[in-house]
């Protein structure tokens, strides 16, 4: 999803993603084309109209997020000015810890 902001949420939560259904088998089956697809937590990337990703303190890519935390991180990238302010939101709204508190 891209916002007017610029910025775009990816969520996935399929195999080979960082979620609970990371070990699915990958090929659709005529059954499965008819069930729904459901996971306890999904994987998100954030990146801004230059393609510059957003930094969860160790990866592009943050796995095993809960749906709370899912929708939470959907509200902070539509109201942050840019991909820096996402920080400060992220930060502010205890999503994540600053980098610089952050352990090494």
């Amino acid at each position: 999803m891209t916002f007017e902001n610029g910025l775009t949420i990816s969520v996935q939560y399929g195999c080979a993603n960082y979620c609970a259904n990371r070990n699915l088998d990958g090929f659709i089956t005529d059954h499965m084309k008819h069930t729904r697809t459901e996971s306890a937590n999904a994987e998100i990337a954030i990146w801004d109209a230059n393609n510059f990703d957003f930094d969860f303190g160790s990866d592009s890519v943050l796995g095993w997020v809960s749906p709370n935390d899912v929708a939470n991180w959907i509200y902070l990238t539509a109201k942050a000015e840019d991909i820096h302010d996402l920080l400060t939101l992220a930060v502010e709204f205890g999503q994540m810890e600053h980098p610089i508190n952050q352990k090494q």
